[in-house]
Parts: structure tokens; sequence; C-alpha cells
């Protein structure tokens, strides 16, 4: 099973980097950016990445859900994660600390971080990155172990 979540895991990869680059390229094309180009790529480079954690729990979703229910689990899950995570409305003040909780808050994080994007920043980069790579590690093992045992 270790296998087949790696593959999984890089299959997500590849998904992430053709998304991503059309993102970035319309943004590029039809958008007013006010990033620098090592700016750009660098984030274009911290999604890509970023992506791992996200597959790694629809992995873990994946191996104790059926495959009709594991769709409507992970919406569950990321959808609220989208719109409580504060990237695209700002939240009241009362859900403002909550945001830790959410993966898509640390990739956002990471990314400006990285980036060097001020203004925008909120926690320690250092911190963001091993969140995900925490979340990444303990779904993936989650993952693998549940699929170990039933296939």
């Amino acid at each position: 099973p270790g296998a087949s979540v790696l593959a999984k895991l890089l299959m997500a990869v590849t998904i992430s980097t053709m998304a991503v680059s059309i993102v970035t390229l319309a943004a590029l094309l039809l958008g007013k950016l006010t990033l620098s180009t090592a700016q750009i790529l660098v984030i274009w480079l911290t999604m890509i990445v970023g992506s791992l954690p996200f597959a790694a729990i629809g992995l873990w979703i994946g191996s104790w859900s059926s495959a009709a229910a594991a769709p409507a689990w992970a919406n569950l899950l990321f959808l609220p994660m989208l719109w409580l995570s504060g990237l695209f409305i700002p939240l009241p003040a009362f859900l403002k600390p909550w945001v830790v909780i959410w993966p898509a808050f640390h990739l956002n994080q990471l990314a400006l971080g990285l980036a060097q994007v001020d203004g925008f920043i909120f926690i320690p980069t250092e911190l963001a990155a091993v969140v995900l790579l925490a979340i990444t590690a303990i779904c993936g093992v989650l993952a693998v172990r549940r699929l170990a045992r039933v296939g």
C-alpha cells in the first residue's frame, strides 16, 4: 500500500502542476500582478508542493470511507476549510483565532512567507512548513496503515 499511496501523491502533484500553471498563466495574462517574477515562481512552486498535505488528507479519507461516500466526506472537510481559513473573505473577529486549525491557512502563510510578501504574513514561515509536513506525514501514515489492514 505504501507504493500505491506514493504513486497517488505523485499524481496529485502532477495534476496540481497543471492546475497551478493554468491559474498562474491566467493571472499573468489577465490580471495586474504586483509581484516580482521570483515571487511568482516561489508561490507557484509552493502551491504545487503544497498539494501534498491535501492529497494525503484525501487518501486518508478514501482509506476509511466507501468510494460513494468519500467525495461527501472530503467536501465536509475541504469546503469549510476554504472559507474558514480566511483566504477568500475577511473573517469576523471571533473566527480569526481558529484559522490556524486549517491546512489551507498554513499553505497560504508558507507561500507568502517564502515569497516575502509583506503585510500578509501572520505566523512564522517555519511553523507553517512544520504543520504542513506533519499533516502530510500523519495522514499519509494513517492511509498506508489502513490500506495495509483492509486493502
